[in-house]
């Protein structure tokens, strides 16, 4: 394909545009005002006509597709009540609450969680209902998961609020859940593990699988067990390549030991 040859392009855009005609009011859709304005009959009121880009307006009784202060607004033929639409993430269900089976809630919520929510349900194209039932669905799994105890069963208040509310990073808990998936993640783990946030998640994954090859068949009860492989790791000051390295090492021998022994 030849090369496009700028200098010809521009030179006829030029000449092109100096051809051109300075377009007058009328051509150019301009508007333009009437001098006199006449009156309607019923109400004495001027009559606007705008000429050009803009619709003529005739009469200002004519209605219009906008709503204006102290216009009528719609109702319902039977209870005479505003009939309201909200589109978005609060889509409207029809007759919800009439549906067997469901129950309303009533709930404030911050102003800033309110506006992500609704952000995050118009981004994916659900409504607020969903959300909320989808939402609460998976965080109910998710603790479940995390606790020995089915939901409701009775446990201390301080313990419950400690499992909310960690303190140690979720991509640590995550990481030690995935090479333990037979433990749970308690608050002594939390402890331990919340010093640890601003450490990058390679030296913490490799110091686990160092410890769990050379325990073996021991089986570890909490966190503690790879607090001073870690502390090692961090204290070599690892190089990003060495690093890297040591990582995918330790990642494959690890999978080998696990293939062996399954």
């Amino acid at each position: 394909m030849s090369q496009t040859n700028w200098n010809s392009l521009g030179a006829f855009l030029k000449s092109k545009k100096d051809q051109e005609q300075v377009p007058t009011a009328e051509e150019s859709g301009s508007p333009q005002i009437t001098e006199q304005e006449p009156t309607t009959r019923e109400t004495g009121l001027p009559q606007f006509k705008i000429v050009g880009a803009h619709p003529v307006v005739v009469d200002a009784k004519e209605p219009t597709s906008e709503l204006f202060v102290g216009a009528k607004e719609p109702t319902t033929e039977r209870s005479g009540s505003l009939e309201v639409e909200i589109v978005g993430a609060h889509k409207r269900h029809k007759n919800d609450r009439h549906i067997p089976g469901r129950t309303r809630h009533h709930i404030r919520l911050p102003v800033e969680i309110s506006k992500a929510f609704r952000t995050f349900c118009i981004q994916q194209g659900i409504d607020l209902q969903d959300f909320v039932e989808l939402a609460g669905s998976h965080y109910l799994e998710y603790v479940g998961a995390h606790k020995s105890a089915v939901v409701g069963a009775k446990e201390p208040i301080e313990e419950r609020r400690q499992k909310i509310k960690w303190k140690t990073l979720t991509t640590i808990v995550n990481l030690y859940l995935k090479y333990l998936p037979g433990n749970h993640w308690k608050p002594r783990d939390d402890k331990e593990a919340e010093r640890f946030n601003g450490t990058d998640l390679r030296i913490i994954e490799v110091a686990m699988i160092a410890v769990l090859i050379k325990t073996q068949q021991k089986r570890i009860h909490s966190f503690k067990y790879f607090v001073e492989e870690i502390e090692a790791a961090m204290d070599t000051e690892l190089q990003e390549e060495t690093l890297n390295v040591m990582y995918s090492h330790y990642v494959r021998q690890y999978e080998r030991l696990k293939g062996s022994a399954g």
